[in-house]
């Protein structure tokens, strides 16, 4: 199950990846391994992966890979950076999904906020309770 946060940045990442590659979802999952597919695959990846922590599992099940896919991904994105169409294609979509992403979070992260500061008064509430109950006794 992918997250909200995940799924909303994955659909950046991908209209992103199709804008600049023309390659769209179903073209990334397959099992080509044509260099003009091959290479953003590994970059969509690695951005799964480390950029937006995903985890193994969600990576390769998402992109119908094998965990040890992602793995290699993932060790060899530094030597990919010294490939031009890699680091170029690389830098494109990370420069656009940081915004979205960091929206994401921002909002994720306040909604969280709500919920606890809700959950901090309500505790308080029960807790002033006990205590009159505990002086009344």
């Amino acid at each position: 199950m992918i997250s909200e946060q995940h799924e909303a940045s994955l659909d950046t990442l991908f209209k992103r990846l199709e804008e600049f590659t023309g390659l769209t979802l179903k073209s990334i999952r397959n099992k080509t391994r044509a260099r003009d597919v091959a290479i953003p695959r590994q970059v969509v990846g690695y951005v799964m992966r480390t950029y937006l922590g995903m985890s193994l599992k969600e990576v390769a099940t998402y992109l119908l890979k094998d965990h040890s896919s992602i793995c290699y991904y993932v060790r060899k994105h530094e030597d990919s950076m010294f490939y031009p169409p890699y680091k170029k294609l690389y830098r494109m979509l990370i420069d656009e999904l940081e915004t979205d992403v960091l929206k994401i979070r921002d909002k994720i992260l306040n909604e969280k906020i709500n919920i606890l500061e809700k959950d901090l008064c309500t505790l308080k509430e029960q807790s002033r309770r006990l205590s009159k109950q505990f002086l009344c006794a």
